[in-house]
């Protein structure tokens, strides 16, 4: 996959999640990483344990509790949706998916 395809996936990810302001403790994980590593976890299933963070992926409890956050919050319905119209060049639909 073209890293620019991923940035671009991340970017919509991004508009579409509602994040709270960061608190004390570690950093949250850039969406790109947490992305690459849901693409090498599908591609190549590779168990959860097995994804270790490095400078290009998250940890695989990390990728966990992204996509049940994004779960949760309706993000993933909301990511799909405005994938899917701008592949429809359908510009009024991605400006009301997420805000």
């Amino acid at each position: 996959m073209d890293f620019r395809i991923l940035d671009l996936v991340a970017t919509v990810v991004e508009c579409c999640e509602e994040r709270c302001p960061p608190g004390p403790g570690h950093p949250p994980a850039e969406t790109v990483r947490v992305l690459a590593t849901l693409r090498r976890f599908l591609r190549e299933g590779t168990p959860w344990r097995s994804l270790t963070a490095s400078a290009g992926e998250a940890s695989g409890s990390t990728l966990r509790r992204h996509l049940e956050v994004w779960a949760r919050g309706g993000v993933l319905a909301r990511v799909h949706a405005l994938l899917v119209a701008m592949l429809r060049g359908d510009l009024a639909e991605t400006r009301s998916v997420c805000g």
